[in-house]
């Protein structure tokens, strides 16, 4: 007994051929053998797709999060800028303290001295 199977080849265009049918039964479990290949490496790259979404969807959130923290940084250096200006200014008032009692003091100084000279010519 005979089997015709089509064939796929450029020359035959698609016509049957007689293929004895050991060798028929044969290229079926090839076929069987291949689709349960074929089955089988689909569910693996199915779990691979999966365990990829997941990474996709951990990577997605971790450059959100890592957004958020650089706008936090943003506004945590402004206020370091703020707090620092204030520091500055906190460092100079004694400073300002300072020279202004040395000033007093000189002017004292000089207006005593001064008087003491204008004392002694009678003015």
């Amino acid at each position: 007994m005979e089997i015709y199977v089509t064939s796929g080849c450029g020359d035959c265009r698609g016509a049957a051929i007689p293929v004895p049918e050991e060798e028929a039964r044969m290229d079926e479990k090839n076929v069987e053998h291949r689709l349960t290949e074929v089955e089988q490496r689909s569910k693996s790259n199915t779990r691979r797709l999966d365990k990829l979404e997941k990474n996709t969807e951990a990577i997605s959130r971790m450059a959100i999060s890592i957004e958020k923290m650089a706008v936090k940084q943003e506004d945590m250096n402004g206020s370091i800028n703020k707090l620092s200006n204030d520091v500055e200014t906190l460092k100079a008032e004694p400073a300002k303290r300072w020279k202004f009692v040395v000033e007093k003091t000189i002017y004292f100084a000089v207006a005593a001295v001064m008087g003491f000279v204008l004392a002694k010519f009678g003015f």
